[in-house]
């Protein structure tokens, strides 16, 4: 692989035809949502959550994205069912609307680039936005990271975006 990252827009667009097949989200992980797409990569050593999934406690994925303390909503038929102010709690508004993406595949990718806010689109009409920019006033660091392989792209609440190289360690 070589050096140099791709853009931004150009690598979250690989999320394409891939399906989000794990959510870490709600009650006891605070303003912070994980989710994992694409392949499973089997992790050396298995996460000892069992608040987690089976499959997230034995994978990663090839491609991920982290949300910390950002204003994010998913959209059904252009309704909003949850967003980051819902009710965490388990059986409640964040979880059950945060379900609904699962195992879903993505089928198009936007991204601003004057800020970052991105446009995840699924099938069944479902859809994700997120920024940066739009964040909780009392979480000290407000950030969104897109994982792939080789690279984590970080934005912050200032529309800073940040490239690293990745060492993926499963």
């Amino acid at each position: 692989m070589s050096n140099m990252a791709p853009p931004f827009e150009f690598a979250l667009s690989l999320l394409v035809g891939k399906p989000l097949w794990g959510i870490i989200a709600g009650w006891g992980t605070g303003s912070h949502v994980s989710m994992h797409f694409g392949q499973k990569l089997r992790l050396s050593k298995p996460i000892q959550n069992l608040h987690l999934s089976e499959d997230c406690r034995m994978f990663s994925g090839e491609y991920g994205l982290f949300l910390q303390g950002v204003a994010w909503r998913v959209l059904h038929a252009g309704v909003v069912i949850c967003d980051f102010n819902s009710d965490n709690r388990t059986g409640c508004e964040m979880q059950e609307g945060l379900g609904w993406l699962k195992d879903k595949f993505v089928v198009s990718v936007l991204v601003d680039p004057a800020d970052w806010a991105f446009k995840i689109e699924f099938e069944k009409d479902l859809v994700l936005h997120g920024a940066a920019a739009l964040a909780f006033d009392d979480v000290p660091e407000r950030r969104f990271d897109f994982f792939m392989p080789g690279f984590v792209y970080s934005v912050d609440e200032e529309g800073s975006l940040a490239v690293a190289t990745r060492c993926h360690q499963v």
